[in-house]
Formats: C-alpha cells, structure tokens, sequence
C-alpha cells in the first residue's frame, strides 16, 4: 500500500506495542482487524488532546482512513470478551492485585440518541448532565488501578423511548447496577478463571431499590466466598445475629451507629458485627460487619460499609474502602490522556470496542511499556484495506 501523500510504501515499526497489541488482541479473527486495533491503541497512546478517529488517521496512519477506523470501531463484528480476558491475565502476570473495585464512570455526551444516554445527578460535578453511565471492573495494586471489564448501565426507561433507541443485546438490560457487578464477577471467574482479591464497591442509592441492589451483590460475593467492602447508604437495613434466619429488619445502619457512638473527638466510628438483611438464606446468617466512618464536621457517621472481613482492624478496613479514591485518579487520566471521552458512534458495539481499546491504550501505557515506540529497524509495510463498508 503506498503513502497517497509521497507516493512511498506506509510502513509501521514493530515494536512493544505491535507485539502487546498481536497478544492482547489475537483472539480478533482477521490481520486487518488486528491491524486496525493497533493503529488505534498506538493513537490513544501517542496523541495529546483529543483521539478523533480523524486525526488518528492522519497523524498515526498519514492515510485517508478515517472511515475504515469507524468501521471498525462500530461495525465490526469482533468479540470484545476474550480480549478483556487476555488483558486481565495480563495484568495480573505483571503485578499483584490488593482489590478489584467496581466503579462508576460518567460520560457526558451531546443529544439523545448514543446507547444509555440520559440526564444523572453526577457527584463529582454536584449537578446533572446528560451522560452515560459505565460501570468498569479495575484491578488495583499499590500504586495503580487498571480497568479490566467494563458494562454500560442500560435503563428499560430510556431504551423504550423510540427517539433514544440504540439496538443492544437482551441480555445487556439488567434490573440495577448490582446486577451488573454480579455479571462482570460471574464472567471473570467463571469463564475467565481469575482468582479475584477483595471485592470494594460502592452501592450508595436514594432508594429501596438501590439497597436491594447492594444486599444482592453481597449475597453474591459470598457465594463466591469473596471478601469485600461494599459501601451503603445509611438506610440500609441490618439484624443482629440470632434473628431469626438473618432477614428480620431492625434498624437502618444510619440509626443504629449514630445511636450508639460517642467519640465524637475521632475519626472512626464504633464496629458492630452485624447481619445486612439479606435476601437469600445461606443455611444460616453469616457475619458481617457495618463500619462507619465519623464526620467531624457533621457530628455524625456520614459513612458506611458493609464487609465480611471480620478480623481486619477498622482503619486497614476503611482504608481499604477508600481505595475508590486512587481508581478516581485513574479515571480522570484515562479521560485526560487515553480518550475515555472521545468515542464516535452512538451504537452498543461501538462503546464496548471503544472501552476495550482505551482499556489496552492504559495498561500498555503503565505495564506494557519496554521500547521506543519508534525504532529504526523492524518496520513492516501496512497493508489495511480502505474505505470499506461491509465486514
């Protein structure tokens, strides 16, 4: 294939991203896609500002193909699961993991027509805007947190607006957000075979709706005899042991340790090991504990999480709750550097290519990185059909 631009043949280095990119996306059937695949992780990588499909064609690739990159991204029908598999066993090779967090990421965008948009109250801008909402499985270590799966939060609300239809999967529109953390948990073990660390999430919800959502993940985790941390709002309802079958209601969390602690003068509230009510029986209640952390400014636990790790102090247990908050660093650089935000298309195939790829963009950034992503030798001639329109 020649260079329109000098008439030469377009040759691309072989470097540490080609071979991370020919390992990590080897499951995708055709050379062309893989090819595809690295042009645009080598954009996500190398570009400053933001990753246009445009200018990835023209700065990375110096060709006109900027329609053959958004069909890829978009149409093409390459299966994004055994990629994110190989890049979780990646990234588990290269480091050890202290927890998986699940975390909330929100993307704004424009109009009403891409896959799961609708108006959200955003904590971090303390207004709302017209987003979507990706649920992503990060695997965190000591002093970073790689995203490894991802879900795009699917309401039946917005998908039955005919405006706002965007065709997804039957099996992509789950009851909450709960649910959609019990089906990343369910794939990566299950069918990915990873051995998962403490689970931390955060269940935090205005409703009753969203406190079932929280007890659902816990009674799931359990299942998988997973440690965790999962943060709840103060209403979530919880028993003492001996209750009954562990599903009689007592008081909510909010009531129980604002009732009760007095060290008004720490940062910690008091421990109560309790049972969250539960709405599986599992041959008996199990302990748990409900934690809370005191708000000096507000005289009042303002805090809580519900975990199974019974015999870790309170500190090492809130500090491993928080560690949400070195996950939100991560986010805004995969916003600021690797085109968290930048995705073309409004289709449910496209979001999920385009997740994987920022995904494999940040873990070669961080994991992968060995050589100059230009050397002088090893460069082979690109041969990528254009302009295509069908797969």
């Amino acid at each position: 294939m020649l260079n329109e631009a000098s008439g030469d043949p377009l040759t691309i280095p072989y470097d540490s991203l080609s071979t991370f990119v020919q390992e990590i996306f080897g499951p995708l059937p055709r050379v062309d896609q893989r090819r595809w695949a690295e042009a645009y992780v080598r954009g996500l990588v190398l570009l400053t500002g933001k990753k246009s499909l445009r200018r990835i064609a023209e700065e990375i690739l110096s060709l006109p193909a900027t329609q053959s990159l958004q069909q890829f991204l978009n149409q093409s029908p390459w299966d994004w699961d055994p990629v994110r598999m190989l890049l979780a066993h990646y990234v588990t090779r290269q480091r050890p993991s202290r927890v998986l967090v699940m975390n909330r990421v929100f993307i704004p965008k424009r109009g009403g027509h891409s896959v799961g948009v609708g108006r959200r109250y955003v904590p971090q801008e303390e207004r709302v805007i017209n987003c979507q909402v990706g649920l992503g499985a990060f695997l965190l270590g000591d002093d970073l947190s790689v995203p490894v799966n991802w879900r795009i939060v699917l309401s039946g609300q917005r998908l039955a607006e005919p405006e706002r239809s965007v065709p997804v999967p039957a099996d992509a529109v789950l009851p909450d957000e709960g649910a959609y953390m019990i089906d990343m948990l369910e794939q990566m073990t299950a069918d990915w075979g990873l051995v998962l660390p403490p689970v931390v999430a955060d269940l935090r919800g205005a409703t009753l709706a969203e406190a079932r959502s929280a007890e659902r993940l816990i009674d799931d985790l359990e299942r998988r005899d997973l440690g965790f941390m999962v943060e709840t709002d103060g209403m979530a309802e919880v028993c003492r042991p001996g209750t009954g079958q562990g599903n009689v209601p007592t008081r909510a969390a909010d009531r129980l340790l604002n009732g009760t602690v007095q060290r008004h003068d720490v940062l910690l509230s008091a421990t109560r090991r309790l049972q969250l009510r539960s709405t599986v029986v599992h041959n008996g209640p199990r302990a748990r504990r409900l934690i809370g952390m005191w708000s000096p400014a507000r005289k009042r636990v303002t805090r809580f999480w519900v975990t199974n790790l019974l015999d870790m102090r309170v500190e090492e247990a809130i500090s491993l709750g928080r560690l949400r908050e070195r996950v939100r660093a991560d986010v805004r650089d995969l916003e600021g550097n690797f085109g968290l935000r930048d995705f073309e298309g409004r289709s449910y195939r496209g979001w999920h290519h385009h997740m994987t790829l920022v995904s494999a963009a940040f873990v070669f950034h961080h994991l992968g990185w060995q050589d100059s992503l230009w050397p002088d030798p090893g460069e082979r001639e690109l041969d990528l059909p254009l302009q295509r329109t069908h797969e």
